[in-house]
């Protein structure tokens, strides 16, 4: 009727590709503020909010820090380590072998056991390490796993080498040698794998690059376990067959160390802001490993090659 009051219309539902929007539109900005969370980015997006250390090693853009911060006596430990061990390298190199080159292993192995302590009194004294990335990109298990490594080879070499002669305990020790080996190896690439999505470009180049130096430790598995599995008397026989071959093992096995410190070195050079990741770090940290691991590593087997097995001696 006219002049009466119609009732108010009833809402209408939204039509299906609208709520389909919506939602999508929704779920985008709360994974953005989850993302921005996992990275401890602050709601806005913005970076200055992060710790130095952190805003270094997951965007490498961080505050800088002058060269004076590097006479800390943890880097001072690894550079003697460092300094050292070049000076092996050059005597492989010049195939310079025989007592002097033998109490220069001797030393390096005293070295690196201060050096791996000094990473385990790190790992527990620094809180800095802390963090909540995930899987190897969290700083301590970084820490933990070199750490470990470099502890695992003073271990193996001191064993070849006849500083513990004690067997006693080389099943145990051989195994958990061969699973920080692993650990390092796989561990950064099952991290890549699995938080692919959570990791930023320079936590995944990081990842990369771990993994492959942790790889030279697969084939430090072999020794552990024929030492494991044959005992002592199977390298006294590989030493009376192969003259040069314990020296070959214990100077390849330090030559690692060597280069994982060197690494670890750049790392905290890096997370401090003393160098840039991607501009300094990374490469240096590829420059260490050819001049103090891979080269020395060839002039070895190229100065001993008829005194040494390459294969044979793990089947004897």
């Amino acid at each position: 009727m006219p002049g009466c009051l119609r009732p108010p219309a009833l809402p209408t539902k939204p039509s299906l590709p609208r709520a389909l929007l919506a939602g999508g539109v929704g779920a985008g900005l709360w994974l953005a503020r989850v993302a921005r969370r996992a990275v401890g980015l602050a709601p806005d997006g913005s970076r200055e909010a992060l710790a130095p250390a952190k805003r270094n090693l997951l965007f490498d853009d961080g505050p800088r820090a002058g060269l004076e911060t590097l006479l800390c006596p943890r880097d001072l430990l690894c550079l003697a380590f460092l300094l050292h061990g070049l000076v092996i390298a050059l005597n492989t190199v010049a195939g310079n072998f025989g007592p002097e080159y033998d109490a220069l292993i001797r030393t390096s192995l005293c070295l690196g056991g201060l050096n791996g302590l000094a990473s385990v009194a790190e790992l527990v004294l620094d809180p800095t390490l802390y963090d909540d990335r995930p899987g190897v990109a969290h700083e301590r298990w970084i820490f933990g796993l070199s750490a470990a490594w470099v502890l695992a080879v003073v271990w193996l070499c001191a064993r070849l080498a006849g500083v513990l002669p004690d067997a006693a305990f080389d099943v145990p020790a051989s195994a958990a040698c061969c699973a920080v080996f692993l650990a390092m190896n796989l561990g950064p690439w099952a991290t890549a794998w699995a938080f692919w999505q959570e990791l930023t470009d320079l936590e995944r180049l990081r990842m990369r690059g771990l993994g492959a130096c942790g790889f030279v430790g697969v084939i430090y598995c072999l020794d552990a376990i024929a030492l494991a599995y044959k005992g002592p008397a199977w390298w006294s026989k590989v030493q009376t067959l192969w003259p040069m071959q314990a020296t070959c093992e214990e100077s390849t096995l330090i030559f690692g160390a060597l280069a994982l410190e060197a690494c670890m070195l750049l790392h905290r050079l890096g997370r401090r802001g003393i160098l840039r990741f991607q501009q300094a770090a990374v490469p240096l940290g590829l420059a260490s490993s050819l001049g103090l691991a891979i080269v020395p590593t060839v002039a070895q087997v190229a100065w001993n090659y008829d005194q040494i097995s390459l294969f044979d001696a793990y089947f004897v």
